[in-house]
Formats: C-alpha cells, sequence, structure tokens
C-alpha cells in the first residue's frame, strides 16, 4: 500500500481565523485554518477554488494575547476536499511575510 501524499513539513493542528481570496479578486473571504506547515496550510472555508488556482492567504496567528501577528502568502491550491464546509490546501510560494502590530 503506497500512501497518498509525501507530506515534506511537519503539520500543525490549530484553529485560527484567516482570509483568503483568488489573486484576481479584491474581496477576502473568511476562512479557519485546520493545519499548516512551512509550506503550506489546510483552510476551511466557504468559497470553492480549482486545483492550481492561484491565491492569496492572510492568517491571525493567535501567539500572544498584547500582539496580532498576520502571515501572508500567496501560494496555489493543490488539493481541495468537496462538501460543507469546503477545504482547500494551500503550497506557499517562497518568501511568506509576517507582520505584527501591538495593540
Amino acid at each position: 500500500m503506497q500512501p497518498s501524499e509525501a507530506r515534506r513539513a511537519c503539520r500543525h493542528s490549530v484553529t485560527w481565523p484567516a482570509r483568503v481570496r483568488s489573486i484576481a479578486e479584491s474581496k477576502w473571504h473568511p476562512g479557519q485554518v485546520i493545519n499548516l506547515s512551512v509550506t503550506g496550510v489546510l483552510l476551511r472555508i466557504e468559497r470553492t477554488y480549482e486545483i492550481g488556482e492561484r491565491v492569496e492567504v492572510e492568517i491571525d496567528f493567535l501567539t500572544k494575547p498584547e500582539t496580532k501577528t498576520v502571515v501572508t502568502g500567496v501560494g496555489y491550491v493543490v488539493r481541495e476536499h468537496g462538501g460543507t464546509p469546503y477545504c482547500a490546501a494551500i503550497h506557499f510560494d517562497l518568501g511568506c511575510s509576517p507582520k505584527t502590530d501591538i495593540s
């Protein structure tokens, strides 16, 4: 029996808010991070995306109550899971960037 997918990076289960949009869109769509790694993220979202579609993702890292850290990344959809809710796996391009705001 062969594994269905070879993952290169360790995945971490989280439940963090996120926003996603196609790079051709201006409107963000809400989502929730199910798990993430340094190479990508699995999102629970309401909007569907095509495999190969390029998307932008913003993740609210909930690491410290006094600090809001938003990490943004651009990547493409590598896997999707239909149903309610819909899920999409996004593989990030190199160079995700953190933005830190102290509230």
